[in-house]
């Protein structure tokens, strides 16, 4: 069996006393990809932001490999686990180059930044074609793989992946999910939120949904993508 990684117990979130989370409880395994579905406003970003600690619970525990309970623990501290947020909307420094923006990610590991350097342009080649150029004059898809590549660059274990797709064409979006297959197959447990469930779902092994700050479904992908019924519920598709 293997090694849970990630476990999430009962979590409950406010903003400014408005619940928007309701006894949530999600896991993650060891080299696994997790797919958590649901319509804007569900709350998948809340539930990826109470992970890497920018929000915390007022009801409920998140455990790090069994033993090490980080619900309490500030952001940084948890990116200094291994568990690293890359937010919706990239987030870059488009006034630095593609290479500083990746030395920023790298600040937690620097006696890898070699290594990982290596690692993160073998696996995107585009940047480093382009690491001297401003990250701000990077198209749209190039922008979203260099701020998933800054998020590799600390070596992470777990990566928290929030809308990779919005606002790109389906030729990089299709690109983009090859370079998600791929992280996860050198090892990397995934969790995934994005606006196209069903391409979410075909490279995850597992699946969760939420609806209105709930999880209401948790299964293997390949059943949800198979089961007409949950997918016309809950995904609006036949």
């Amino acid at each position: 069996m293997s090694e849970l990684l990630l476990e999430l117990k009962d979590i409950s979130v406010s903003y400014d006393e408005i619940q928007v989370i309701w006894d949530a409880n999600l896991n993650i395994k060891r080299g696994e990809c997790v797919s958590l579905i649901g319509v804007n406003g569900s709350g998948k970003t809340t539930l990826l932001k109470t992970i890497a600690g920018v929000v915390h619970p007022f009801e409920g525990e998140i455990w790090f490999k069994g033993t090490i309970r980080i619900d309490k623990l500030s952001a940084h501290q948890i990116a200094a686990l291994g568990i690293i947020y890359v937010p919706e909307g990239r987030r870059i420094f488009t006034k630095m180059t593609v290479k500083e923006n990746l030395l920023v990610g790298n600040h937690l590991k620097k006696s890898k930044r070699k290594e990982m350097l290596q690692r993160v342009y073998e696996l995107f080649p585009v940047l480093k074609e382009r690491e001297n150029q401003m990250a701000g004059t990077l198209s749209g898809g190039e922008q979203q793989m260099l701020a998933i590549a800054r998020g590799l660059m600390a070596d992470p274990e777990i990566l928290l992946l929030d809308e990779i797709s919005l606002g790109l064409s389906p030729i990089v979006v299709e690109q983009l999910y090859e370079k998600i297959k791929e992280i996860n197959e050198q090892g990397v447990s995934i969790l995934v939120v994005d606006e196209i469930p069903l391409r979410c779902l075909q490279v995850s092994h597992r699946g969760y949904i939420i609806r209105s700050g709930r999880i209401v479904f948790e299964g293997d992908s390949s059943d949800l993508l198979n089961n007409k019924d949950l997918r016309k519920i809950y995904l609006g598709t036949d």
